[in-house]
């Protein structure tokens, strides 16, 4: 236990060191500068867009656990390299990303099924229909969170919450390598929060959202497949509601709503209103608005991990929040947007 605890306070001041370099460095060289005309940038000054790398070496001692540490490590390469490329060259297509991403997904799986997991849970037919569920959940959970990131700490914030949530519980239910693990994804992302919340010193980027997604989402699928007797299946969508109201709601607003493709990057994203429909706004003012309710959410899941129905209704009952908060903000910029049209035409 003691190795274990000197780990993670090592992971944290690692991932400290590295991210004052890396600031330092592309601000010297001018590299891995924030893109000045992307459609969601509010910010200002060009900030460096590689926080992805300081996480995902800092979570390296994640190794260290025998168990499934080295396995999530492996899985998680090709998710973090898929985000980096797009942070490197700004011009990576979707589908290459996608491509290379979507490896993440199927290591974790067979991994799972060489430990035997898997067997545990189906076989045949629906240890196919596992598979692509697994894979789906996953990748959605990816493009969750970065469809949250741009906004100082609300990224960060949501992986960092949800990564202390599988800690506590980890450690509840006595899951030593998954308390290790989901600690060490905690300090790595702490280290990264100091230098993005309030004031952005540096973004995770694509690399470091698509890492955070895929840590997060595994990390839960895990915690729920090696301790499905203390904890209920719905726990998985209820850890991880923001990221899967985020994407799926969305995907609707673009389809639906908006008539727009839904790979299209727009700024109608719910933290981007809420930004945008304050007074004074400041890019740490969503993250204060919608993790408090995050930390609500989630600590009525813990107490209720087993209840199914329970935890259903929180699940609902977080939906009702996202859709009447979006619709509130939605009809602030339209009436701002008359009212500003109105003073033009007189």
């Amino acid at each position: 236990m003691d190795w274990e605890l000197f780990n993670i306070f090592l992971a944290f001041i690692i991932g400290v060191l590295i991210h004052s370099v890396i600031i330092e460095f592309s601000h010297k060289k001018n590299m891995f500068m924030d893109a000045q005309l992307k459609v969601q940038k509010v910010h200002k000054t060009p900030v460096p867009r590689i926080g992805g790398l300081g996480v995902f070496l800092a979570s390296l001692f994640m190794v260290f656990d025998q168990d499934i540490g080295q396995l999530l490590v492996i899985s998680t390469i090709p998710v973090f390299l898929a985000g980096f490329i797009e942070d490197f060259t700004e011009n990576a297509s979707p589908l290459h990303r996608l491509l290379i991403m979507s490896l993440g997904p199927i290591l974790l799986y067979a991994f799972l099924h060489y430990q035997g997991f898997t067997h545990t849970f189906a076989q045949g037919y629906w240890a196919a229909l596992l598979f692509i569920s697994l894979f789906l959940f996953i990748n959605g959970i990816i493009n969750g969170v970065n469809f949250i990131d741009g906004s100082n700490g609300l990224a960060g914030g949501t992986a960092f919450i949800t990564s202390l949530a599988i800690t506590i519980l980890a450690s509840i239910v006595g899951d030593q390598s998954l308390f290790y693990l989901a600690a060490i994804l905690s300090a790595s992302i702490l280290a990264f929060l100091i230098f993005n919340f309030p004031n952005a010193k540096i973004f995770l980027g694509d690399s470091g959202s698509y890492t955070l997604g895929f840590y997060i989402s595994s990390l839960t699928i895990l915690l729920v497949f090696r301790n499905h007797d203390y904890i209920d299946w719905m726990f998985i969508p209820v850890l991880l509601m923001y990221p899967i109201v985020e994407v799926g709601f969305s995907i609707f607003r673009k389809v639906f709503i908006d008539k727009l493709s839904p790979v299209v990057s727009d700024r109608n994203h719910l933290h981007q209103l809420i930004f945008r429909n304050v007074k004074y706004p400041k890019p740490y003012i969503p993250v204060m608005t919608i993790l408090p309710f995050q930390v609500l959410f989630l600590l009525l899941a813990i107490i209720f991990r087993g209840y199914t129905v329970i935890l259903f209704a929180i699940f609902v009952l977080f939906v009702v929040l996202y859709v009447t908060m979006y619709t509130r903000e939605r009809k602030i910029m339209y009436r701002r947007y008359k009212e500003m049209r109105s003073k033009l035409k007189s």
